[in-house]
C-alpha cells in the first residue's frame, strides 16, 4: 500500500512540475500568461476515460489515442 501512495505521488508530481514547466517557459518566452496547457491536459484526460469507460479499451489504448488526437 505505501509503494502505491509512493507510486501515486510520483506520478502526480511530475504531471504538475511538467505543467509549471510549460507555463513557465510560455512565461519567461512571450512575457503572457498562456492556459491553453490546461485545456490540453484536460481534453486528453477526457478522452482517456472516454475511451476506457464508454468504449471499452484498454489504458494503454486510450493513451496513445490521446496522444494521437491531441498532439
Amino acid at each position: 500500500m505505501l509503494a502505491n501512495i509512493v507510486v501515486n505521488t510520483l506520478i502526480n508530481a511530475s504531471v504538475y512540475a511538467l505543467l509549471g514547466l510549460g507555463f513557465s517557459l510560455t512565461f519567461g518566452v512571450a512575457r503572457i500568461i498562456n492556459l491553453t496547457h490546461t485545456a490540453f491536459y484536460m481534453l486528453a484526460a477526457y478522452i482517456i476515460f472516454s475511451s476506457v469507460s464508454t468504449l471499452g479499451l484498454n489504458a494503454i489504448v486510450g493513451i496513445l489515442l490521446s496522444i494521437l488526437l491531441v498532439g
